[in-house]
């Protein structure tokens, strides 16, 4: 990846899709460059999309997390320059909101108050602080998780010292009162079947927080916390 010695940011784009942002740049030469963030809500990856969710982009080309690419990206989005594009209608007027306009959410709000040059700013900033973030690998995480084509059984793990607890935190856990849950727990049954990678973590992170610890068939590639 040939990164250039620096950036001016001239544009950007921010889609309502889970916060796809595009910032448009210029290097010294003039060559046009190209900075995606991809949207970070929803894991599920789109087969008819070309680009992995959550991830950082440069001129296409996907960065690699916590690579020195990564680190001298984000060094040139924090000392650009930014020279913002006059956005004119087909006659040449500049755009302006309307006084009647409804503006629905806080991200769409501080876009209209905040000039050009703080929006292209407000908009570098914030890839540069989620990419650095803990949020930013954990959200490849469920990606990864989200594209796992495995279904899994999922059971309680308990050993004959431990059954009298399990069953007491099981009964909170199901609602279910002390019988139900040794009733349950005899069974032997498990608490889900057929579940996705990303069920499984769901569950996980519930009964761990009942210290109940859980197993599944076939193995979870991930830890089970």
């Amino acid at each position: 990846m040939q990164l250039p010695q620096t950036l001016t940011i001239c544009g950007s784009k921010y889609f309502l899709d889970g916060g796809t942002t595009i910032l448009e740049a210029i290097d010294p030469s003039g060559r046009e460059r190209r900075v995606l963030l991809t949207q970070h809500v929803f894991p599920s990856h789109d087969e008819t999309r070309d680009f992995i969710p959550g991830r950082l982009f440069f001129d296409g080309e996907l960065v690699e997390m916590r690579s020195n690419e990564e680190y001298q990206l984000l060094h040139l989005l924090r000392t650009a320059d930014f020279s913002p594009k006059t956005t004119e209608k087909v006659d040449g007027t500049p755009i302006e909101r309307s006084s009647d306009a409804i503006v629905f959410g806080n991200d769409l709000k501080n876009i209209f108050e905040r000039s050009p040059e703080d929006n292209l700013r407000a908009f570098a900033d914030q890839i540069v602080g989620y990419v650095e973030s803990d949020a930013y690998l954990q959200f490849s995480l469920r990606v990864a998780q989200a594209s796992d084509t495995n279904r899994y059984n999922v059971w309680i793990v308990w050993e004959p010292e431990t059954r009298n607890r399990i069953i007491v935190r099981l009964a909170r856990l199901l609602g279910t009162g002390i019988p139900g849950a040794r009733e349950f727990l005899d069974s032997e049954a498990p608490i889900a079947t057929n579940a996705t990678a990303l069920e499984v973590v769901e569950l996980a992170n519930q009964y761990q927080k009942a210290d109940v610890p859980l197993r599944t068939e076939p193995q979870f590639p991930w830890a089970l916390q």
